[in-house]
This record gives C-alpha cells, structure tokens and sequence, in this order.
C-alpha cells in the first residue's frame, strides 16, 4: 500500500480507506495515508471483520456523506 501511494499522484484527490481482516484492523494505515497524501481530503475510514452487514456499510456512507 505505501508503495502505491508514493507512486501515485493523490494530492486533491479524496482517499476514504476501507478493509476486512481476521482481527488487526486499519493498523498503521490511516496514519501512513495521512502522512504520504498532506495534500488530498481523507475521509473516515471503514474497517471490519469478514462478518460485517450491509446496514454498517450504508451507515458509515451515510455518515461520510456520500
């Protein structure tokens, strides 16, 4: 992941981090993409274990506001 982002031009683009796992969640990502794209909007992001419902996901969209 770090080696796309310092690959790819981001800067005013909008970054909204999402991913499944088996327990570690976001890890350092969050952090790392905030620190490799200062010049891009980074909304919240969305992280859950395999068993996630839509509902969760339609109402972390809605609380990004798209």
């Amino acid at each position: 992941m770090l080696s796309f982002l310092r690959n790819v031009d981001l800067q005013g683009k909008t970054i909204i981090p999402f991913c499944t796992h088996g327990g570690g969640g976001f890890g350092q990502i969050q952090i790392n993409i905030a620190k490799e794209c200062q010049k891009s909007t980074i909304l919240p992001g969305f992280e859950s274990m395999s068993n996630f419902s839509e509902q969760q996901v339609k109402n972390w969209i809605e609380q990004i506001g798209l």
